[in-house]
């Protein structure tokens, strides 16, 4: 979907012409249905409180700063490490992950879904594979801290550089994670397959993937400065933003690289029976 749209006013008969740019689109939807992505972050933040809870404790394995005085900024620390883990999403609830997913691919494409339903349906529906992506996602989040540990207390060459290097490498597994989740409810993939797509759509589109994961990271770092306003704003809406932000810009990717190919697949074959 490019940023601007060049409209003319349709003849008697045709099809008005979307004139809205994709700015806009995402305002509209979210403005208009605010009050739906308040549900859809309590629903977020009750399912997925057990991983919440071991996103902020793995968090505090990341914290800086000794000093007791900067208790405050370790917080802070530790609110952002579990902003980027909760709300990307890598450590979720695996299945209750693609039943909000889903909710929230829908509004991205301007549709309608009736949360709680639809959520219990994609729930049962992406089970297994939910709890597969949750057991590697944490099993992932592990050998990061116990390689940051092991290295983070060392002043060689080598250990810079593999800390840098995880560093890198959980950017790329977090915008991994844009992807991985809606093409999970939205076409037929394994495993494998569903994060080798991912790191390709994460490469491919680099430059805006990357764009969105600083939108999003800034968001978390601006609660983060002041601990009790982000707990409340976590609360009521980060993690159905964030979210949103995520599904409407991962949306048109797998548009155009799954579900078209496989749509044009499908009306191939029926025309030939």
């Amino acid at each position: 979907m490019p940023l601007f749209f060049n409209f003319t006013k349709p003849g008697p008969g045709v099809p008005e012409i979307d004139d809205r740019t994709t700015i806009k689109i995402f305002f509209d939807i979210y403005f208009r249905k605010f009050s739906k992505f308040i549900s859809i972050n309590f629903l977020t933040v009750l399912c997925n409180f057990p991983a919440i809870i071991v996103a902020f404790v793995l968090s505090g394995n990341f914290i800086f700063v000794d000093n007791p005085e900067m208790k405050v900024l370790n917080i802070s620390i530790m609110y952002v490490l579990m902003g980027l883990l909760v709300c990307f999403p890598i450590l979720t609830i695996g299945p209750f992950q693609a039943g909000l997913t889903y909710i929230l691919r829908n509004y991205a494409r301007e549709e309608h879904s009736f949360i709680l339903s639809d959520f219990k349906e994609q729930t049962i529906k992406n089970f297994k594979q939910g709890l597969i992506v949750s057991f590697i996602d944490f099993l992932f989040i592990c050998i990061l801290i116990i390689e940051f540990k092991f290295y983070g207390g060392k002043s060689d060459f080598f250990s810079s550089m593999t800390i840098w290097i995880n560093i890198f490498v959980f950017t790329i597994y977090s915008m991994m994670h844009m992807y991985i989740y809606q093409m999970m409810i939205t076409v037929e993939l394994t495993i494998i397959q569903l994060y080798k797509n991912a790191l390709i759509f994460t490469l491919m589109k680099f430059l805006k993937n990357i764009l969105i994961y600083i939108i999003c990271a800034a968001i978390i770092f601006a609660l983060a400065i002041y601990p009790i306003i982000g707990v409340i704003f976590f609360i009521i809406l980060l993690p159905s933003t964030i979210g949103f932000i995520i599904n409407f810009h991962a949306y048109p990717t797998i548009k155009k690289f799954l579900i078209e190919p496989a749509k044009n697949k499908e009306d191939v074959e029926n025309k030939e029976i």
